[in-house]
């Protein structure tokens, strides 16, 4: 990845300004929160292009967690019963 943008710059400085010195705290964080929301909320190919992912959403797979309540409704979903 290149130097920061403009707008990763300036959020440098304000969250230095505001106190939070997280070095894990940056701007593309934004992109991760915004990720784990929409998974809660819509298709994978809907998000994916929500957040400006151009490669088909590989990226954005990486991105972001499932909350513990999704997580329970996928699992609630397995069978193991035979027909």
């Amino acid at each position: 990845m290149g130097g920061q943008g403009p707008l990763s710059k300036w959020f440098t400085r304000f969250k230095r300004d505001q106190g939070i010195t997280s070095r894990r705290k940056v701007f593309h964080s934004f992109r991760h929160t915004f990720i784990t929301a929409a998974r809660e909320a819509m298709p994978e190919e809907w998000y994916t292009k929500a957040s400006g992912q151009s490669d088909g959403g590989k990226v954005a797979r990486t991105y972001g967690v499932y909350s513990i309540r999704t997580l329970k409704e996928f699992i609630d979903r397995i069978s193991f019963e035979t027909s």
